[in-house]
């Protein structure tokens, strides 16, 4: 399971904890988090995360198309169509194009059955020309539809059915992923992004604490090398 930018922060504050026991300054949770933003930006921009390629074609500029594994979907027990929270707010392109890619995760470690063919990502509006027709169901082909931060199939009992689902989205940086939300850092870069924070932290408070409100600053920049 993806851990979430709030998980990262917590770890880092525990890590600082001792650091900070006695001092006037005082760690700010939503510092950390823009900081956290801010290295995982550098670390996309330089390659450094396999699932965040820079997307250089179709009019998309300096936007990352970035995927998720593995999110779990919700079937509601009235039988009503299931769906899957959005982790991010993806791009706002035509045709949906910010909504890179949806397909299941067809994991052969469990017994639930193999759907290999890319999820048909349509619209509310679309779908609904299709119902109490010959095409309702797109000759058996999976859809599903943006609604409300959640993406809503077609049908219900999907996660009994397939399992998890996995979503490329075109996102503008890291800050548009939310901080409760799935954070796509790969599992082998995760201990170097949070060593990354802690340095900068005690380096900052290593240096002579400057307290007058003015335009000068002891702020250090976050290096990825």
């Amino acid at each position: 399971m993806q851990r979430t930018k709030l998980s990262f922060c917590e770890e880092i504050m525990l890590e600082l904890r001792d650091q900070f026991i006695g001092r006037d300054m005082q760690l700010d949770q939503r510092e950390i988090l823009l900081k956290l933003d801010q290295l995982v930006n550098e670390y996309a921009k330089s390659g450094f995360l396999e699932n965040w390629k820079l997307n250089t074609g179709n009019g998309i500029d300096d936007q990352y198309i970035t995927e998720w594994t593995a999110l779990a979907v919700t079937d509601p027990t009235n039988k009503m169509p299931s769906y899957v929270s959005l982790p991010a707010h993806y791009a706002d392109l035509p045709r949906n194009q910010g909504l890179n890619q949806v397909s299941f995760t067809n994991s052969f470690s469990d017994n639930k059955k193999k759907y290999f063919d890319p999820i048909i990502i349509t619209s509310f509006r679309e779908l609904s020309t299709y119902r109490n027709t010959v095409g309702e169901y797109l000759e058996e082909r999976i859809s599903c539809y943006p609604r409300n931060g959640k993406l809503v199939f077609d049908r219900g009992s999907i996660a009994a059915t397939y399992g998890t689902v996995d979503i490329r989205l075109v996102v503008k940086d890291s800050s548009a992923i939310a901080d409760d939300a799935p954070y796509p850092i790969p599992a082998d870069i995760e201990k170097k992004v949070i060593n990354e924070l802690v340095a900068f932290y005690r380096e900052r408070m290593a240096q002579p604490q400057d307290n007058i409100k003015d335009a000068q600053s002891n702020e250090t920049t976050i290096s990825t090398k």
